[in-house]
């Protein structure tokens, strides 16, 4: 059972002043990242972007490290979130400057997709992390019913950051590539079932459709506008009821996997 979605998450201000707050496919995350936390110690944030899971994450961890490619991300990260308990550093996935064994939960939310080396970036999380850390990692979902459909809209391909390297993963091969790694997989849930996957479709493409242009990284989206924060609530709750009630009837556009590292 999911009776965890439904649990009351705390916000602070600094997240309001983050568009990622109004991201479905953000929100919906939550509940599972609190799912998998037990340690209390140091995690580390795997392309944080601008910073929205690793404040979140502050809340829960006496210091958490964040690490992003994308220096107008990590500058924007910065303001929003001046704490203490949290460091962000611009480097790569694949190259994390950081000594080996220093991290008891590691991070890494729709970033596979993205890294130019997926064996790399693997062994370099596996690296930081301490024997037995825990993990909580997400993938775009080649299962879902729209496929690709909607993932597709809103990335500029050309931007070094936002471009997919590589197509949405399954079930099936995001499983054998973690245990290949020695990631041993706890849980395993598919989340986005349908509403969500539309509304953050048309989301983006609307949020395109104002700007002008795709999104070149987390650096560049906008505030949602008024009217869309006043639903925002309402859509939030039926993607959490549609994780609950449909996740034995269909796949979702987004797998959540989380478990432990092995050394």
């Amino acid at each position: 059972m999911r009776n965890f979605l439904f649990r009351k998450i705390k916000s602070s201000r600094e997240d309001r002043s983050n568009p990622l707050f109004f991201s479905l496919a953000s929100q919906t995350r939550i509940p599972y990242l609190w799912d998998a936390v037990s340690t209390k110690e140091r995690a580390l944030d795997v392309g944080c972007g601008i910073g929205f899971f690793s404040n979140i994450m502050a809340q829960k961890f006496s210091r958490v490290t964040a690490i992003d490619p994308d220096k107008k991300s990590i500058e924007k990260a910065k303001i929003l979130y001046p704490a203490a308990n949290i460091e962000f550093i611009q480097a790569s996935a694949e190259q994390i400057p950081l000594p080996a064994d220093s991290f008891d939960f590691l991070l890494c939310s729709e970033v596979l997709e993205h890294v130019d080396d997926l064996k790399k970036t693997l062994q370099e999380i596996k690296r930081v992390g301490k024997a037995d850390s825990r993990f909580f990692i997400t993938v775009p979902s080649a299962d879902g019913i729209f496929k690709n459909f909607f993932l597709a809209i809103g990335h500029r391909d050309a931007n070094l950051y936002e471009q997919h390297k590589r197509p949405p993963f399954t079930k099936k091969n995001i499983t054998k590539l973690l245990l290949d790694n020695n990631f041993q997989i706890e849980k395993i849930y598919y989340s986005k079932i349908f509403l969500a996957e539309i509304f953050m479709g048309l989301t983006k493409l609307l949020h395109n459709l104002k700007k002008g242009e795709s999104i070149g990284g987390q650096s560049d989206i906008l505030m949602p506008p008024k009217i869309y924060r006043r639903i925002f609530p309402l859509m939030l709750f039926l993607a959490k009821l549609e994780d609950f009630i449909l996740h034995n009837v269909l796949r979702g556009h987004m797998l959540i996997i989380s478990g432990r590292i092995k050394k």
